[in-house]
């Protein structure tokens, strides 16, 4: 060190600093007077909040409908009225809908319909968007709901075409109290399973997880399926 440098002086950069917090002054939360613009946005149906809040929202006009609670005090949420909501699908997505299919179970004529999308929101609106990973084809989609009557004969007939060997048992009663009619239907070649049809259900026994999908498939060609 040169003469007339403070030694202690000259080396303070080089020393370790401590520091202590002795007061923390900054806003943790958001302001009262900015959370109407957020409910604003947001649009809920129903909002709980505090009972010392009651004076920044009482006079305010807004769709939603308050409660408010205090301590120690028991609140009821009123039962909210079922509302449809609308659903915008983005144009390079609606694009990829399958084929829509009707259900024979209800009188009101609805369509099902499977797509794949991720679901997001702006401004108060539910908005259906392409995802990051690409769509599978139709070709490579497995369907994921089906309904209608399943023919035992035509199960057979069904199972033959994919080499699959099937015989079909009488039709009995699912029961002795029972009107109900249920079909078993026996394979035996290229591997032992066994599948039990009524009106109810389609119940698949077999050892085989992938002969059991094999089932599964010549099954829904007999269905609507999406």
């Amino acid at each position: 060190m040169e003469e007339g440098i403070d030694l202690d002086l000259g080396v303070l950069p080089f020393k370790p600093m401590e520091v202590k917090v002795l007061k923390c002054s900054f806003i943790s939360g958001i302001n009262v007077k900015k959370a109407p613009y957020l409910l604003e946005a947001l649009q809920p149906m129903h909002v709980v909040l505090p009972e010392d809040l009651r004076p920044h929202f009482s006079h305010l006009n807004h769709t939603y409908s308050l409660s408010y609670f205090s301590e120690n005090e028991t609140l009821v949420i009123p039962k909210l009225k079922k509302q449809g909501s609308e659903l915008s699908i983005a144009v390079d997505l609606a694009s990829q809908l399958l084929c829509c299919a009707k259900s024979p179970l209800g009188k009101d004529g609805k369509e099902f319909v499977r797509l794949k999308g991720e679901l997001s929101m702006e401004r108060g609106k539910y908005q259906l968007v392409i995802g990051n990973d690409r769509a599978p084809s139709s070709s490579q989609s497995r369907p994921v709901v089906c309904w209608g009557r399943i023919d035992p004969e035509a199960l057979v007939a069904a199972l033959g075409n994919t080499g699959i060997k099937a015989t079909v048992e009488q039709s009995q009663p699912s029961s002795s109290s029972s009107t109900t009619t249920k079909s078993m239907i026996h394979i035996s070649e290229p591997s032992e399973a066994s599948i039990e049809v009524s009106t109810e259900k389609t119940l698949i026994s077999a050892a085989d997880e992938d002969f059991a999908l094999r089932i599964s498939e010549s099954i829904c060609t007999l269905l609507k399926c999406i």
